[in-house]
């Protein structure tokens, strides 16, 4: 468990470094999942991400960080897989909107996340 987590945490940062040299590539991404009405598989991957992270959690350093984000992912995935695409797209075009800093700032956050997991689990 604690390999997929640091996994996790890898691919992690490795999308926040991608974000952050093209911001945009977030909105593409996630308009590509809509379109291919994949949006019930991001909720599932979410949903099994959460609970390696719950799972993994007792075994680490950071445990109430990792249990945290697991359950975010668990209710993240539980509420794209409720709302479905209708409800997720607004919020995408929203997020599509921002100014070009709130969107590295965003993608640095998602950098910082997972480069902590990797070096902390």
């Amino acid at each position: 468990m604690l390999f997929l987590t640091k996994l996790i945490g890898l691919f992690t940062a490795g999308l926040g470094i991608a974000f952050l040299l093209e911001p945009s590539l977030y909105v593409k991404l996630v308009e590509g999942v809509l379109e291919n009405q994949r949006v019930h598989i991001t909720g599932i991957a979410k949903v099994v991400c959460g609970l390696i992270f719950v799972i993994a959690a007792p075994m680490t350093a950071i445990a109430g960080f990792i249990g945290l984000l697991g359950l975010l992912q668990i209710v993240g995935g539980v509420v794209i897989f409720l709302f479905g695409e209708n409800k997720v797209y607004p919020i995408i075009k929203w997020w599509e909107e921002r100014p070009i800093v709130i969107k590295k700032a965003f993608a640095f956050l998602i950098f910082l996340i997972g480069a902590f997991i990797v070096f902390n689990v």
